[in-house]
């Protein structure tokens, strides 16, 4: 029996049984005990299981349609993201908030944006409970983008304040330092949690990641341990299209249609920052092999490994994907994948076994839904057998055309998951 299970059946409280991973090679877990105190939400192994155990997801509502588009990846990833409506439009999805901006600097002298709702954060708002979602986006998106506007209205519709991170140089402003982020860069989300911990310390924080949004949220709540509710007051977190394993989910953005598809996109603006890093910056790496860059692992080879100290671009992925750092995750976390995303191959998903290892995530994967995307139908086909009544959040929820497509279908499915965690933890801690 491990140590987690050994816990779990004595009902040792959660604090008192950290890990400590190894890196090289990233399979290999160690477990040991050390003596410890209950964390302020007061949760047990157990009681912190049972939070995420206890959730019921609802079936993901993918009918069948004349051409198959509803259930293909590629369909669901690009519709879904919103990144047709951007091609046909120019433009993101408005906003439905207005909004308080603020410039945070960084130790290192750089700096990263943030965007806080007006009626959560303003003069007038209730600033004493009000459960704070920290909103982080992914690879080369924005915290203007569509994904983004949908969780924050979703979040806000479930009572959560939202506050809406970017990236550095993600923002529209270049950044000041040599690189900016990546898919294991913790340091300034865990900067805005100490933040705002300082300046609401009533209010319990949650982080909602996606992509690598999602796998920089796994993996701070990780690095930080028992300390992120007792450091940091984060309570629990929600992702979605999280690239668990980094060295899988690269070479599968490289492959085949998605070479042209999605990862020339991200090299354009991968790029194009380069370059104007290269002006201020010309030692940090070689440009001329960022020119000569064809896909993500060449330019992360030639990029990011240099600047923040990898051997490679294979050594940067091993150490930055957040399967390896799932056990040591000691709040609730509930984090949804798509079988079927083109990104992430569904061998490359942690198994809620044996890369969990006791801690308190809920792994849940539907067969399909793409990378980012759930455009959900509440329509289905009629067929020799039947219709099919296909589950969603409410007979009343609004859908976005004739055919009945609601491409908020995640960004509720996290809100209802986080209002889960969040009521759970608070029942549990009034005890």
């Amino acid at each position: 029996m491990n140590a987690y299970n050994y816990a779990k059946e004595k009902d040792i409280p959660l604090n008192s049984v950290p890990v400590s991973i190894a890196l090289e090679p990233v399979e290999k877990l160690f477990f040991y005990f050390m003596s410890g105190k209950e964390n302020p939400a007061g949760l047990t192994i157990k009681q912190a299981q049972e939070i995420v155990e206890n959730f019921n997801p609802l079936p993901f509502p993918c009918a069948e349609d004349l051409f198959g588009l509803q259930r293909n990846g590629h369909w669901q990833t690009i519709v879904g993201t919103g990144s047709l409506r951007k091609i046909v439009t120019g433009k993101e999805l408005s906003r439905s908030f207005d909004v308080i901006s603020e410039r945070i600097k960084t130790d290192d002298g750089d700096f990263f944006d943030v965007d806080y709702p007006s009626e959560h954060f303003g003069p007038s708002a209730d600033t004493k409970r009000t459960p704070i979602v920290i909103i982080v986006h992914g690879l080369e998106a924005t915290y203007r983008g569509a994904m983004v506007t949908k969780m924050a209205e979703e979040y806000m519709a479930q009572g959560f304040a939202p506050v809406l991170f970017s990236f550095r140089g993600c923002s529209g402003t270049p950044n000041k330092t040599p690189g900016g982020y990546h898919v294991g860069f913790t340091n300034d989300v865990d900067l805005l949690a100490k933040i705002l911990q300082k300046r609401f310390p009533q209010r319990k924080i949650y982080l909602s990641g996606f992509s690598l949004g999602g796998n920089v949220s796994l993996k701070l709540l990780a690095e930080l341990g028992s300390t992120a509710s007792t450091e940091r007051n984060i309570f629990g977190a929600v992702t979605m299209s999280v690239p668990y394993d980094a060295v899988g989910s690269g070479a599968s953005i490289d492959a085949g249609w998605n070479k042209y598809l999605y990862a020339k996109n991200f090299l354009g603006t991968l790029k194009r920052k380069a370059e104007e890093q290269h002006k201020l910056f010309p030692n940090a790496f070689d440009i001329e092999q960022v020119r000569s860059s064809q896909t993500i692992g060449e330019f992360d080879r030639a990029f990011i490994a240099p600047i923040y100290g990898y051997k490679d671009q294979f050594d940067y992925y091993q150490k930055n994907g957040s399967k390896a750092w799932l056990p040591k995750i000691r709040v609730p976390a509930i984090s949804i994948n798509a079988k079927d995303d083109p990104f992430i191959p569904e061998h490359t998903l942690p198994d809620p076994h044996k890369d969990v290892m006791g801690a308190p995530v809920r792994l849940v994967y539907h067969d399909h839904g793409g990378h980012c995307g759930f455009v959900a139908s509440r329509r289905s086909r009629e067929s020799g057998k039947g219709s099919e009544l296909i589950a969603t959040h409410s007979t009343d929820a609004p859908v976005n055309d004739a055919n009945g497509n609601d491409d908020r279908w995640i960004a509720k499915e996290m809100a209802r998951a986080m209002k889960h965690i969040h009521v759970e933890t608070e029942k549990m801690t009034s005890r």
